[in-house]
């Protein structure tokens, strides 16, 4: 009979360490689960990462969009003081892919270079 509830005492003590160790176990899944929720909230950081990176590069190509206007816009200007340099009808004909008049280029051979006036319009 002794042997009988030493035996009682022995799986008591057993039982009692298996709810330890499951006491630990439940801890680790409380730890494993913080560390999920951490990794969910660096994952909603990187995406919000994502989101701004995404909306600089909108940004940048919006830069592009408006520098190509203004390179438009110069290139438009250049045009135009031509143009009034030479004559709407010169510039017609090259973006027509057309020989120029002979007038014309005899008007820009014969365009003074010298310092005191300027060929082009310009300085």
């Amino acid at each position: 009979m002794v042997v009988a509830l030493e035996l009682v005492v022995v799986g008591l003590e057993l039982a009692v360490v298996g709810l330890e160790l499951a006491v630990v176990g439940l801890e680790l899944a409380v730890v494993g689960l913080e560390l999920a929720v951490v990794g969910l909230e660096l994952a909603v950081v990187a995406l919000e990462l994502v989101v701004v990176a995404l909306e600089l590069v909108v940004v940048a190509l919006e830069l592009v969009v408006v520098g190509l206007e203004l390179v438009v816009a110069g290139l438009e200007l250049v045009v135009a003081g031509l143009e009034h340099k030479f004559g709407a009808g010169l510039l017609q004909h090259f973006v027509d892919g057309m020989r120029p008049d002979p007038e014309a280029v005899d008007c820009i051979v014969a365009a003074p270079r010298s310092s005191d006036s300027v060929g082009l319009g310009f300085g």
